[in-house]
């Protein structure tokens, strides 16, 4: 396990380099080129956040729970939250056989630093949703690199939508849904959840 996350976080290093070297260029390009690019750098990025999702200690309930119960809390990135904001946040995680289909990121946005939300979303393997966050807390010079960082990649596509999150339902012949519906500072991932 040790060297599979090993390779993942080598690999992921690299794709971080070279996808910053490539897209550092300051080069004039063709609009067949420039397309080309931005699809080579949404793969770049997608493969990196797949890295990152198989690196992470939880992808189910499950895996929560058993996170949950074998680490204290406060030795863990949770820990840094306060316990009403933790539960809130814990709550709100919604799974489906997928992964992660949706969570309300609001506990995060004002208190927590951006390093420390960096942190949580790690266990999950969404520190890369960390760029996408607007109201990140800095406090250290990591904190402004994360924050700054994150200005610069407002614009990525995502599969996780905004003010939406993943509920779940019965359709009318009885089987199981899920969706996502509107729900303000709420995340929903359209690849584990259906997006209308």
């Amino acid at each position: 396990m040790k060297n599979l996350r090993l390779i993942g976080t080598t690999f992921a290093l690299l794709l971080v380099v070279f996808s910053q070297q490539v897209f550092s260029k300051d080069v004039s390009l063709g609009a067949q080129e420039n397309s080309a690019l931005l699809k080579l750098q949404e793969e770049i990025l997608s493969l990196k956040r797949q890295v990152e999702f198989l690196n992470a200690p939880i992808k189910s309930e499950a895996d929560l729970n058993h996170y949950l119960v074998a680490n204290p809390v406060e030795k863990t990135p949770l820990g840094k939250l306060p316990e009403i904001e933790r539960e809130l946040f814990i709550n709100s995680l919604k799974f489906t056989d997928k992964g992660l289909a949706g969570f309300d990121y609001g506990m995060l946005e004002y208190g927590p630093t951006a390093t420390e939300v960096h942190d949580i979303l790690e266990l999950f393997g969404l520190q890369s949703f960390t760029l996408a966050m607007k109201n990140l807390t800095v406090e250290s010079e990591k904190d402004r690199a994360i924050a700054e960082r994150a200005e610069a990649a407002l614009s990525l596509n995502w599969e996780w939508v905004e003010d939406y999150t993943c509920k779940s339902d019965v359709d009318m012949g009885g089987w199981p849904i899920r969706y996502c519906a509107k729900q303000a500072r709420s995340m929903c991932n359209s690849r584990t959840c259906n997006y209308p």
